[in-house]
This record gives structure tokens, C-alpha cells and sequence, in this order.
């Protein structure tokens, strides 16, 4: 995949503080209670946040019709630099979400050409918005509805890019039903069907305005529960317990599932993704993968804490040198410079220290679809950072005497004219509980 290099915006009116701290005007959504009161290593708690508390209602419910024609003029230059009269989309079967994005719907496929209405063809729910209509297909039969609707927009002998058809992110042998679209192909077969991934991923990386205010509002939340962790995890509390209790301060935040729920104390924070009926035990490192979901799309939070003690000999260490390496990452964006090239330089600042962990460090935020960069993986690595685009960045640093967990600590921040700026609202620092 290659994305180009963006022109940018030499002016910048904000410093490097404002930016690392988030200074977008009635973007952020303040934590009630005060995210991580109460934790050492201050000794005293933070006043309680005057801000009201977060709920579905206090949450935009909606794109607005403006965001989805952007969309669409965006969807649609690049399909004619592509040489594309129409575009075949379906959803990920792992998650993120190519119709959604496109309709603001569920239905599970959609049409479009180079002009008209988008026609999105099964599933359930009404339309939000002008400029998509809905195809009823009789018995699931959803090749039937996406065979009209190829005829009602004049694409029966056009060039059409398909979504999820190969070569995807994580999904190298695609996520299109077989099935459906061989029956498409045998309908039409004047018409010439290809890979739209490149097309699509390279629209969508790069967010507008509106979407990362609601990627800052999935940030919020996803450090509400972050807070409900640190309140609720100590020794001997029961792993299963402490899970809910996350997960059910998130959706009742929101109202929709969260996108990520993972927390695990005495191993990496990706091997908890259901409760356990295990306790935590003191002195162990506790690791997460928190991310809320605000309209579908999700901000990962991470953080690890000791859980009462002794501490392991090294964890302080460790977990200092990834908070100061943490910030480094985010001074080292620029707009247009290539984010490998800032993996490297992650590797590079691990290897100093001893032994790394090679796992994803640039982890791409919204609909769970886009790119994963780190040492040694191959998703999009010829991408350059442009403004808009929104990473959880998240480096790991071996904790020396112990195999599990490593010291991680992860901030969102959307890539500016200048550099980075925070999504989030909390402290990152060193923190013990219980």
C-alpha cells in the first residue's frame, strides 16, 4: 500500500506542550472523579473532576450529513484516480467496518458508482442519512440484491473495486463471501472486479475533523475504564470481577460494546480478553488493552501498575524508561515522514536498554481495520504520517528478571500540522494500587 506524501501546513499556532496536553475547544470529555485519584505514588488524592459524568446522551449519536458527503467526494476522487466506475463493499468478518464507514448503517454490503445514491443491500435499520438507499433481498439472498443494484447503476460493464477481496490488513486471503460474489461475477460478466483495499485504506487512515472528535470522546471513555480498573484492582480481587466491573462502566458510558476489553496482573495485558476465575496477587504487574467505543469506533488506553508489592527489582526503571520513551515517539512525528522509520527508532531506543519486545507500537485507531506497525511486521510500511491520522502509540519495555508481563504504557494522539497532540486527559506516570 502506498500513501502519499501530504502537503503540510508550515504555520503552526501551538506549542509542543498544548499540543502533547490537547487543546481542540469542547472536544475532550472530562472523567468524573479524576482519572487515577487516589493511586501512589502522590499520597493524596486529586480533587474529583466538576466535569458531568459521561453518558450515551452526553455522546454525539451520529455523523452529521456534512461528515458523510466528505466521505463521499473523498470515496470518489480516488476511485477516478484509480480508474474505478463503482466500488463492491462488505464488512470485515473479524470486525471493522468498510459499510459502516461508507453508510452509517449495518446492512452487510453496499454498492456505489461514481455519482448517484449508495445503495446498501440486506441487513436491518433505516437509513440516517440522504444519499443512501436500502435493497430488500427475498430469503438472504444478498447476491440477488447486489446483482439490482449493479444494473440500477449502470455498472454492468464497469471496472469495480471490491472490499476485503485480498491482500487486506491482517486479512492477506480477503474477508468477501465466496459464495456471493462468485454469483455476482457469474451475472455480470462483462464487468471486471478487483481489489479496492489500497482505495479504501488509504481514504480512511487520515480522519476529518468529526471523526477525531469522536475519537477523543472514545478516548475518555476508554480512560473511564481505566480508572474503574485502578479503583477496583488489589490483591486477591478476583480477576473476573474486576473485568466486569470495566466493562460495565464503559457501556454504561456509552451504550455500545466496548471494541477492546483485555487486563490480565503477572502477564501481558492481551491475554485477558474474557474474565478468569483467578485472583491477583501482590506484587505483580497488572497490563490492559482498553478501548471504548463511541459509534463504532475505538481509542486504545494502556498503563501498567503495580498491584500492592514488593515490586519487581527493575519495574521502575522499566516503567520510566517507557514513559520517557513513550513521549519521544510522539516528539519524533512529523507529517510526511514514514512511520517505519520512527519504528526503527523505537527499536533502536529498546536495544539500548537490553532485550525488546517486538510486538505493535503504532496501533491505528477507529473501526479495527487499519494498520499495525511495529519491528519486523509488514502492514502498510511504505506509509507516511499526515495529518488527521490517529495512532494509540504503545511501547513496551522488558521488565529485567521477570518473562511477564513488560512495562507498557500507551497514549492516542492524532498526527497535527506540527507533530502529535494528545487525545487523552490523564497523568502518565508510575502507579501502584491495592
Amino acid at each position: 500500500m502506498e500513501i502519499k506524501r501530504p502537503e503540510t501546513n508550515t504555520e503552526c499556532q501551538l506549542s509542543r506542550r498544548e499540543m502533547l496536553q490537547g487543546t481542540a475547544a469542547g472536544l475532550g470529555v472530562a472523567v468524573a472523579g479524576g482519572l487515577l485519584a487516589g493511586c501512589s505514588p502522590a499520597g493524596e488524592q486529586r480533587p474529583a473532576s466538576q466535569a458531568p459524568a459521561i453518558t450515551p446522551e452526553s455522546l454525539p449519536q451520529r455523523f452529521s450529513q456534512e461528515e458523510m458527503s466528505r466521505r463521499w467526494t473523498s470515496i470518489r476522487a480516488a476511485m477516478r484516480e484509480k480508474d474505478f466506475d463503482g466500488l463492491l463493499l462488505t464488512d470485515r468478518p473479524d470486525g471493522g467496518a468498510d459499510v459502516g464507514w461508507l453508510t452509517a448503517t449495518g446492512a452487510p454490503y453496499a454498492v456505489m458508482a461514481l455519482d448517484g445514491n449508495i445503495l446498501t443491500i440486506g441487513g436491518e435499520g433505516a437509513n440516517l442519512h440522504d444519499g443512501v438507499e436500502t435493497r430488500e433481498v427475498d430469503d438472504d439472498l444478498n447476491s440477488a440484491g447486489i446483482n439490482a443494484a449493479i444494473r440500477e447503476l449502470g455498472l454492468t460493464r464497469g471496472r469495480i473495486g471490491v472490499g476485503y477481496l485480498q491482500d487486506i490488513v491482517r486479512l492477506p486471503e480477503g474477508g468477501f463471501n465466496y459464495t456471493t460474489l462468485d454469483r455476482v461475477k457469474q451475472t455480470n460478466p462483462q464487468a471486471r472486479f478487483e481489489s479496492g483495499a489500497d482505495l479504501l485504506l488509504t481514504v480512511k487512515l487520515p480522519r476529518s475533523t468529526e471523526e477525531i472528535a469522536v475519537l477523543e470522546k472514545a478516548t475518555a471513555v476508554s480512560e473511564m475504564g481505566l480508572q474503574t480498573l485502578l479503583q477496583t484492582a488489589r490483591p486477591g480481587a478476583v480477576h473476573r470481577e474486576v473485568w466486569l466491573a470495566v466493562y460495565d462502566s464503559m457501556i454504561a458510558a456509552t451504550g455500545e460494546l466496548p471494541v477492546r476489553l483485555s487486563l490480565r496482573s503477572g502477564a501481558e495485558g492481551n491475554t485477558g480478553e474474557l474474565p478468569l476465575n483467578e485472583q491477583m496477587q501482590a506484587g505483580t504487574i497488572c497490563n490492559q488493552e482498553i478501548s471504548a467505543s463511541v459509534l463504532g469506533y475505538g481509542s486504545q488506553v494502556n498503563q501498567s501498575f503495580l498491584i500492592g508489592g514488593p515490586a519487581p527489582a527493575d519495574w521502575e526503571s522499566a516503567a520510566q524508561y517507557c514513559i520517557d520513551l513513550l513521549y519521544r515517539l510522539i516528539d519524533h512525528i512529523k507529517p510526511g515522514d514514514r512511520i517505519m522509520d520512527s519504528v526503527e527508532f523505537y527499536r533502536q531506543e529498546v536495544l539500548k536498554r537490553g532485550d525488546g519486545y517486538w510486538g505493535v507500537v503504532f496501533h491505528s485507531g477507529g473501526n479495527n481495520d487499519g494498520p499495525r506497525w511495529g519491528p519486523d511486521r509488514t502492514e502498510a510500511v511504505d506509509a507516511v504520517f499526515q495529518e488527521g491520522m490517529v495512532f494509540t502509540i504503545k511501547p513496551r519495555i522488558p521488565i529485567k528478571g521477570l518473562e511477564a508481563p513488560t512495562a507498557q504504557f500507551g497514549e492516542a494522539v492524532v498526527v497535527t500540522c506540527c507533530g502529535a497532540r494528545s487525545l487523552g486527559n490523564r497523568n502518565i506516570e508510575i502507579l501502584t494500587v491495592g
